[in-house]
C-alpha cells in the first residue's frame, strides 16, 4: 500500500523504533514496491495524527508503468529519502544529542501545519535511540534558551533560527536535496 500524507506525519522506523526517515505532505511511503521489494524490517508509524490518502500497491505500479512523469517523481522522492537516511546516519555518528534532537524537531516543524506539534519525550528518545531522560534534559535546555515551549506531549517552536544553530549542521542536507530535485520545502 502506498500512503500519501495530507496532514499526518509518518516515520519509517526499524524493528527497534529507530527513525530512518520522516514523511509528511511532501512525499509518500510504500515506494519500495516499485523497487521490486518490500522494505524488510521497516515499518511506518504515525508520528502526528492527521489525514492520508492510500493507494493499493498494484495501482501505484500500474500508474508508474503508464506514466513516465509519475514514475520519475516517485523515484526522485526515493532519492530524497535515501539522502535523508544518509544524513540521519551522519548525524547519529558525528553530532551531539542536542544537534540530533534539534534536527528531528526541525524536521517535524517542516511537516507540521503550524509551530506546534504533538510528540512525547519517549517517542523522541526512541526515534533517536537514546534514553528518555537524556531527551528531557536537552529539551529543558532548549526551553531555558526560549527556543521551545514544551507542554505535555506538545512542543511549540519559538525561535527557529536558534534551533537551526543548535542543530549545528545536522539539519538541512536532505531538505536541500528535496528543493534541488523536487521543489519548495520546509519553513524558514
Amino acid at each position: 500500500m502506498a500512503v500519501f500524507p495530507e496532514t499526518a506525519i509518518l516515520s519509517l522506523v526499524d524493528a527497534r523504533g529507530v527513525e530512518l526517515a520522516l514523511v509528511g505532505s511532501e512525499g509518500m511511503t510504500g515506494w519500495s514496491i516499485l523497487l521490486g521489494s518490500m522494505a524488510h524490517g521497516v515499518r511506518c508509524v504515525a508520528e502526528c495524527g492527521g489525514t492520508v490518502l492510500a493507494l493499493p500497491a498494484v495501482e501505484l505500479t500500474r500508474l508508474c508503468r503508464a506514466s513516465a512523469p509519475i514514475r520519475a517523481m516517485v523515484l526522485q522522492f526515493v532519492e530524497v529519502v535515501a539522502a535523508q537516511m544518509a544524513h540521519a546516519i551522519s548525524a547519529a555518528t558525528c553530532h551531539s544529542l542536542t544537534a540530533r534532537l534539534s534536527r528531528r524537531l526541525l524536521m517535524l516543524h517542516d511537516r507540521s501545519l503550524g509551530d506546534s506539534f504533538d510528540v512525547t519525550h519517549a517517542r523522541l528518545a526512541e526515534a533517536l535511540a537514546v534514553r528518555r531522560a537524556s531527551v528531557t534534559d536537552r529539551l529543558h535546555l532548549l526551553e531555558g534558551e526560549h527556543i521551545l515551549r514544551c507542554l505535555r506531549s506538545r512542543v511549540t517552536l519559538l525561535d527557529r533560527p536558534a534551533l537551526l544553530a543548535a542543530a549545528a549542521g545536522a539539519y538541512g542536507g536532505a531538505e536541500l536535496a528535496y528543493r534541488q530535485m523536487i521543489g519548495a520545502f520546509g519553513k524558514s
